[in-house]
């Protein structure tokens, strides 16, 4: 299993950010890597319980789903996340934690992304949390 960290500052106040990665009105404008959208969902990371997203472009729809661990505000949330395959099932199952850190200029987001298969999986996340983060950089701006 392979593990993923990344970090991202932004110039707002950690409960602003906090609200921004839990609500589901904020959550929507911004889930997903750029050049997706989600058409369909049940985005809400307010609340423990169930979630899923399909996000897709032009060429593409996938979905991704999982169940929401913790919600600690105004400092983290945890989720599972299973991609699922093309007849519906749902794949392996990875563990999701975004941690808000306050910082003189704003809040800095701490993302882990655990239990990934292998060096090639969390490559490929690590690009789409990158594409994810600068959607949300972007709505928050």
């Amino acid at each position: 299993m392979t593990d993923l960290s990344l970090e991202r500052e932004f110039s707002i106040p950690a409960d602003r950010l906090f609200d921004w990665i839990s609500s589901k009105g904020k959550v929507l404008q911004w889930f997903g890597p750029e050049g997706m959208n989600v058409p369909d969902s049940e985005l809400d990371f307010s609340q423990t319980g169930p979630w899923y997203a399909v996000m897709a472009n032009d060429t593409m729809s996938v979905k991704v789903s999982g169940h929401v661990t913790h919600v600690d505000p105004p400092r983290s949330v945890g989720f599972t996340w299973g991609w699922h395959n093309k007849d519906g099932t749902r794949g392996v199952e990875s563990h999701v934690t975004m941690t808000i850190v306050p910082t003189q200029a704003g809040a800095r987001l701490q993302l882990d992304h655990r239990d990934l298969d292998n060096s090639e999986q969390s490559a490929r996340h690590e690009q789409g949390w990158i594409s994810t983060f600068n959607k949300l950089a972007s709505v928050i701006s």
